[in-house]
């Protein structure tokens, strides 16, 4: 399972949707509906997402969990805001995945589920099984991807596009996703 948590820049992570669609690898993106440095509702915003749903890839909401000091109940009418928001814009139900969850806490077991999310990244019923391997600030957690690649049963590897597409010729972005694609 291959997912994008956008966090800073939506032009990337439609950017990074092109090279993977190019080379048919599916994956999933997570938006922020409050995010600081865009919004999934303008315009633009409306056409990266429908762009990277048109080109095979998933869009799902980067929510925000219970701040510390916030009311739980704040919180979870913030969730199932943004969530109809993003399924109004999408037009379909939407998974979801957690923003800084080391920073913040989330709802109950289940609660997202009983909402009406499609599923929870994080969920170890449905992604368990799988090695999960992430890049939090530009640092791969678990070891590079590399590493796992080859002898592993599967998968759930975390990209942050900026990371990799802020600095990076489009040239190497595609060499790089070609030689992951490969097993390399």
């Amino acid at each position: 399972m291959l997912r994008h948590d956008i966090d800073v820049s939506l032009e990337y992570a439609a950017r990074m949707a092109r090279y993977e669609q190019e080379i048919g690898i599916p994956a999933t993106y997570f938006v922020r509906m409050r995010a600081a440095s865009y919004n999934p509702l303008s315009r633009p915003g409306r056409a990266m997402l429908a762009d990277i749903e048109r080109g095979g890839g998933e869009v799902g909401l980067h929510y925000e969990g219970i701040a510390p000091g916030e009311a739980p109940e704040t919180a979870w009418r913030r969730f199932l805001l943004e969530k109809t928001m993003l399924e109004d814009l999408v037009g379909h139900r939407v998974g979801v995945a957690l923003h800084m969850p080391n920073r913040c806490s989330d709802f109950e077991e289940g609660a997202k589920h009983a909402a009406g999310a499609l599923y929870d990244a994080s969920s170890e019923e449905r992604f368990g099984g799988l090695k999960f391997v992430s890049d939090s600030n530009r640092r791969w957690r678990n070891g590079c991807i590399c590493e796992h690649l080859s002898g592993s049963a599967g998968l759930h590897v975390l990209i942050h596009p900026i990371w990799w597409m802020k600095e990076v010729e489009d040239a190497d972005v595609v060499g790089i996703i070609n030689g992951l694609a490969k097993g390399d």
